[in-house]
Protein backbone atom coordinates (compact mmCIF):
# COMPACT_ATOMS: atom_id res chain seq x y z
CA UNK A 1 0.00 0.00 0.00
CA UNK A 2 1.45 3.35 -0.96
CA UNK A 3 1.79 6.21 1.52
CA UNK A 4 -0.87 8.35 -0.18
CA UNK A 5 -3.44 5.56 -0.01
CA UNK A 6 -2.58 4.92 3.64
CA UNK A 7 -2.89 8.63 4.36
CA UNK A 8 -6.37 8.68 2.83
CA UNK A 9 -7.34 5.68 4.96
CA UNK A 10 -6.12 7.28 8.20
CA UNK A 11 -8.02 10.46 7.30
CA UNK A 12 -11.13 8.39 6.54
CA UNK A 13 -10.92 6.69 9.95
CA UNK A 14 -10.56 10.04 11.70
CA UNK A 15 -13.50 11.46 9.74
CA UNK A 16 -15.72 8.51 10.66
CA UNK A 17 -14.87 8.86 14.33
CA UNK A 18 -15.52 12.61 14.18
CA UNK A 19 -18.89 12.08 12.43
CA UNK A 20 -19.80 9.55 15.09
CA UNK A 21 -19.83 12.28 17.71
CA UNK A 22 -16.06 12.28 18.10
CA UNK A 23 -15.97 8.91 19.86
CA UNK A 24 -16.14 5.20 19.03
CA UNK A 25 -15.75 2.80 21.94
CA UNK A 26 -14.18 -0.55 21.15
CA UNK A 27 -12.17 -2.15 18.38
CA UNK A 28 -15.02 -4.50 17.54
CA UNK A 29 -17.47 -1.61 17.20
CA UNK A 30 -15.04 0.29 14.97
CA UNK A 31 -14.37 -2.73 12.74
CA UNK A 32 -18.06 -3.60 12.35
CA UNK A 33 -19.06 0.04 11.82
CA UNK A 34 -16.61 0.43 8.94
CA UNK A 35 -17.59 -2.97 7.50
CA UNK A 36 -21.29 -2.09 7.52
CA UNK A 37 -20.60 1.34 6.03
CA UNK A 38 -18.77 -0.44 3.21
CA UNK A 39 -22.08 -2.07 2.34
CA UNK A 40 -23.68 1.37 2.04
CA UNK A 41 -21.12 2.82 -0.35
CA UNK A 42 -18.12 3.86 1.74
CA UNK A 43 -15.57 2.31 -0.65
CA UNK A 44 -12.71 2.75 1.81
CA UNK A 45 -10.40 0.22 0.21
CA UNK A 46 -10.18 -1.77 3.45
CA UNK A 47 -10.16 -5.53 2.86
CA UNK A 48 -12.20 -7.62 5.32
CA UNK A 49 -11.83 -11.31 6.18
CA UNK A 50 -13.76 -13.42 8.66
CA UNK A 51 -12.19 -13.46 12.15
CA UNK A 52 -13.30 -14.44 15.68
CA UNK A 53 -15.66 -11.48 16.04
CA UNK A 54 -16.88 -11.39 12.45
CA UNK A 55 -15.51 -9.33 9.56
CA UNK A 56 -12.10 -7.90 10.37
CA UNK A 57 -9.70 -5.70 8.41
CA UNK A 58 -6.00 -5.78 9.23
CA UNK A 59 -5.73 -2.70 6.96
CA UNK A 60 -8.19 -0.84 9.19
CA UNK A 61 -6.32 -1.87 12.34
CA UNK A 62 -3.08 -0.63 10.75
CA UNK A 63 -4.72 2.66 9.69
CA UNK A 64 -5.84 3.17 13.31
CA UNK A 65 -2.31 2.55 14.59
CA UNK A 66 -0.83 4.98 12.08
CA UNK A 67 -3.52 7.61 12.73
CA UNK A 68 -2.84 7.30 16.47
CA UNK A 69 0.94 7.55 15.99
CA UNK A 70 0.48 10.63 13.81
CA UNK A 71 -1.91 12.22 16.28
CA UNK A 72 -4.81 12.21 13.81
CA UNK A 73 -6.89 10.21 16.28
CA UNK A 74 -6.50 9.32 19.92
CA UNK A 75 -6.74 5.69 21.08
CA UNK A 76 -6.94 5.14 24.81
CA UNK A 77 -6.92 1.64 26.30
CA UNK A 78 -9.00 1.19 29.44
CA UNK A 79 -9.70 -1.77 31.73
CA UNK A 80 -13.11 -3.25 31.05
CA UNK A 81 -15.37 -5.93 32.44
CA UNK A 82 -13.23 -8.54 34.24
CA UNK A 83 -10.24 -6.30 33.45
CA UNK A 84 -10.46 -7.15 29.73
CA UNK A 85 -9.11 -3.98 28.08
CA UNK A 86 -11.04 -2.00 25.49
CA UNK A 87 -10.03 0.93 23.31
CA UNK A 88 -11.72 4.31 23.08
CA UNK A 89 -11.09 6.09 19.79
CA UNK A 90 -11.58 9.83 19.57
CA UNK A 91 -11.12 12.47 16.89
CA UNK A 92 -12.02 16.13 16.82
CA UNK A 93 -12.13 17.21 13.20
CA UNK A 94 -14.35 19.53 11.23
CA UNK A 95 -17.06 17.50 9.49
CA UNK A 96 -16.00 16.72 5.93
CA UNK A 97 -18.45 17.04 3.03
CA UNK A 98 -18.19 13.30 2.53
CA UNK A 99 -16.50 10.31 4.04
CA UNK A 100 -15.41 7.87 1.39
CA UNK A 101 -18.28 7.86 -1.10
CA UNK A 102 -20.96 8.65 1.48
CA UNK A 103 -22.17 12.22 2.02
CA UNK A 104 -21.56 13.38 5.60
CA UNK A 105 -25.26 13.77 6.42
CA UNK A 106 -26.00 10.20 5.34
CA UNK A 107 -22.90 8.91 7.15
CA UNK A 108 -24.02 10.69 10.34
CA UNK A 109 -27.46 9.08 10.00
CA UNK A 110 -26.00 5.59 9.53
CA UNK A 111 -23.54 6.10 12.39
CA UNK A 112 -26.31 7.35 14.70
CA UNK A 113 -28.37 4.24 13.92
CA UNK A 114 -25.41 1.99 14.73
CA UNK A 115 -24.73 3.89 17.95
CA UNK A 116 -28.17 2.84 19.17
CA UNK A 117 -27.18 -0.82 19.07
CA UNK A 118 -24.68 -2.83 21.12
CA UNK A 119 -21.34 -4.08 19.83
CA UNK A 120 -22.81 -7.61 19.83
CA UNK A 121 -25.70 -6.41 17.63
CA UNK A 122 -23.17 -4.89 15.21
CA UNK A 123 -21.05 -8.04 15.30
CA UNK A 124 -24.00 -10.27 14.46
CA UNK A 125 -25.32 -7.92 11.76
CA UNK A 126 -21.89 -7.64 10.14
CA UNK A 127 -21.49 -11.42 10.28
CA UNK A 128 -24.88 -11.84 8.59
CA UNK A 129 -23.89 -9.49 5.78
CA UNK A 130 -20.48 -11.16 5.44
CA UNK A 131 -22.09 -14.60 5.15
CA UNK A 132 -24.54 -13.40 2.51
CA UNK A 133 -21.64 -11.87 0.59
CA UNK A 134 -19.93 -15.26 0.77
CA UNK A 135 -22.94 -16.93 -0.84
CA UNK A 136 -24.88 -18.24 2.16
CA UNK A 137 -28.59 -18.12 1.30
CA UNK A 138 -30.56 -15.53 3.28
CA UNK A 139 -32.79 -18.28 4.71
CA UNK A 140 -29.71 -20.02 6.14
CA UNK A 141 -27.83 -17.02 7.53
CA UNK A 142 -29.25 -17.14 11.08
CA UNK A 143 -28.48 -20.87 11.36
CA UNK A 144 -24.91 -20.30 10.14
CA UNK A 145 -24.44 -17.38 12.57
CA UNK A 146 -25.63 -19.70 15.36
CA UNK A 147 -22.95 -22.22 14.39
CA UNK A 148 -20.22 -19.56 14.35
CA UNK A 149 -21.42 -17.70 17.47
CA UNK A 150 -23.46 -20.08 19.63
CA UNK A 151 -23.26 -17.94 22.79
CA UNK A 152 -24.26 -14.70 21.08
CA UNK A 153 -26.72 -15.93 18.45
CA UNK A 154 -29.75 -16.08 20.72
CA UNK A 155 -33.08 -15.27 19.05
CA UNK A 156 -33.41 -11.82 20.64
CA UNK A 157 -29.85 -10.89 19.60
CA UNK A 158 -30.47 -12.09 16.05
CA UNK A 159 -33.70 -10.09 15.96
CA UNK A 160 -31.82 -6.96 17.07
CA UNK A 161 -29.19 -7.54 14.37
CA UNK A 162 -31.94 -7.86 11.76
CA UNK A 163 -33.57 -4.67 13.10
CA UNK A 164 -30.23 -2.86 12.79
CA UNK A 165 -29.84 -3.98 9.19
CA UNK A 166 -33.42 -2.99 8.43
CA UNK A 167 -32.88 0.49 9.85
CA UNK A 168 -29.64 0.94 7.94
CA UNK A 169 -31.29 -0.14 4.67
CA UNK A 170 -34.21 2.22 5.27
CA UNK A 171 -31.96 5.21 6.01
Amino acid sequence: MDGNSQGMKTELVASLIALSGGLIVGKTRLQKTVFLLEKFGLESGFHFEYHNYGPYSADLAEACEIATAEGVIKAETKPGFYQVPYTVYSAQLAAPAAVGNIASDRAKTLLAIMKGFTAVDLELAATMVFLEDEGVEASQVDAQVAVLKPLKAKRDNLDKAHALLGQLKAA
